[in-house]
């Protein structure tokens, strides 16, 4: 016997599934989320057309699975089958394959088990860690391919001209012309799973547990992929701010922390006296030390703090550009460093 509940969530979901509308349901725990709501779903949905895919968190996955059996298993008998995929699978992805094609007929045949669950109105079974798996090794063989050296692009006949030896040449060129298309082929493979999940499949996902799912902490939602790209006005963007800090760690450690530091003579009187004016500072409640220096007054530090901040940071431009104070004036930098006045203050 169904509840009233029951129907009525299964109702909505499915009047969203037809207007081709995300919809998303809460039901307390023990009222027939997977048991009840997800198979009744499943049978209403699977009309031959749509890949019904029920997605669950990894260690519901044999329980959901288990129970969609059970249901399917009698009066109304319908395939439940469950999508695994891993990026690093040697399945798909052989490491020291014979050829570059390797894997490329496994591939195909996931996408065609899963097209005809699609046909047979069966139930698949998976979870985020095979979607996601899925999409991001995708886009990284897109990643790579749109990366395929101009040389390979060229006819091997002409790479003599170039002055590369003839035989090295066409044997290298053979072979990476043959992985970069086995790798086009895997992604038009894969494409095809893309398309029985997305509108033009008319695909549908019922997430268990969604607020888990969809979690941009839990889930895996970066991926980095291609070459290593620098950040740009790296490493100052870090080196700078560390260093200005280690002014103020100074004055407790009463030593300087960083690595591969050089001052310049006279730059240990900045930390001195930088030190000096943070016990002032704590003295008149400028600052305070627990549960570490805190700025109170920031009128403090605009008219104590920061010139001396100034001429510390002076000292690592000149460094940086290994320059001696004599040979520049310096009361311009620090004066863009620390400007003074209302505006400086602000």
């Amino acid at each position: 016997v169904l509840r009233k509940r029951q129907v009525q969530i299964t109702a909505e979901f499915a009047q969203s599934a037809l207007k081709d509308q995300s919809a998303i349901k809460a039901m307390q725990m023990g009222l027939g989320k997977t048991s009840v709501v997800a198979p009744l779903l499943a049978l209403l949905l699977a009309d031959g057309e749509s890949l019904i895919t029920a997605v669950m968190p990894s260690p519901l996955l044999q329980q959901s699975r288990l129970q969609f059996r059970l249901i399917f298993s009698s009066l109304i008998p319908k395939r439940v089958l469950t999508f695994r995929f891993d990026r690093e699978s040697p399945e798909f992805f052989p490491r020291n394959a014979a050829s570059p094609m390797d894997g490329a007929q496994a591939l195909e045949a996931l996408v065609l088990k899963m097209d005809r669950a699609r046909r047979d109105r069966a139930v698949v079974c998976t979870t985020p860690d095979a979607i996601k798996s899925f999409m991001l090794k995708y886009v990284d063989i897109l990643q790579e391919v749109d990366a395929v050296p101009a040389h390979l692009l060229v006819d091997k006949s002409r790479l003599q001209e170039a002055g590369v030896a003839a035989a090295d040449a066409a044997t290298q060129h053979d072979s990476e012309v043959a992985r970069f298309r086995a790798l086009s082929r895997k992604a038009d493979i894969m494409s095809k799973m893309f398309k029985l999940w997305g509108k033009e499949g008319n695909g549908i996902l019922l997430l268990d547990e969604v607020d888990l799912l969809l979690h941009s902490l839990k889930s895996e939602t970066n991926f980095p992929i291609g070459e290593r790209v620098a950040v740009d006005m790296s490493p100052a963007r870090w080196d700078f701010p560390l260093f200005l800090l280690e002014a103020v760690f100074y004055h407790s450690a009463r030593r300087m922390t960083l690595a591969g530091v050089h001052l310049a003579p006279g730059a240990d009187d900045i930390l001195t006296d930088l030190s000096a004016v943070i016990d002032e500072g704590l003295r008149s409640f400028a600052l305070q030390s627990s549960p570490h220096l805190v700025l109170l007054r920031p009128e403090f530090y605009h008219s104590e703090m920061k010139p001396l901040l100034a001429k510390w940071a002076l000292e690592w431009l000149l460094g940086k550009h290994r320059m001696e104070h004599n040979s520049i004036e310096t009361s311009y930098p620090l004066g863009c460093l620390a400007p003074t006045g209302k505006d400086g203050a602000a």
